[in-house]
């Protein structure tokens, strides 16, 4: 098994949280989408991945900018992700997002997932 020791930890929420998206560009070209559910599975300092029932068509061929919207431990985020891959999770597409962090903001979400693996059960 290989091993990235370059990349960031990742942490996976035993139940998935809730978020909104909206696709803002397509290669670099503004454009106004309504909003759509998700649900956020794993993130990082420097991505997630997403569930929708929205299936985004040409992840591949075009750069898809998203706003991404959710909240850990009552803490609001609306962060800017590009789509980099989508696989079929069962019935429903998953996307691996790229965000657009800000050391603060990165920094925050480190510590607010601190808090949120805190609160968790033991197993």
């Amino acid at each position: 098994m290989k091993y990235r020791r370059d990349e960031a930890f990742r942490f996976a929420f035993g139940e998935p949280i809730d978020a909104l998206f909206q696709i803002t560009k397509l290669d670099d070209k503004p454009v106004t989408t309504a909003q759509g559910k998700a649900q956020i599975l794993d993130i990082s300092p420097e991505g997630l991945r997403i569930c929708s029932e929205l299936n985004i068509p040409d992840v591949t061929s075009k750069t898809i900018t998203l706003m991404i919207s959710f909240t850990i431990n009552d803490v609001s985020f609306d962060i800017e992700g590009i789509i980099v891959w989508k696989k079929m999770l069962a019935t429903l597409p998953s996307y691996g997002i790229k965000l657009q962090l800000d050391h603060t903001l990165k920094t925050n979400i480190i510590n607010q997932l601190k808090i949120y693996s805190k609160k968790q059960p033991k197993k």
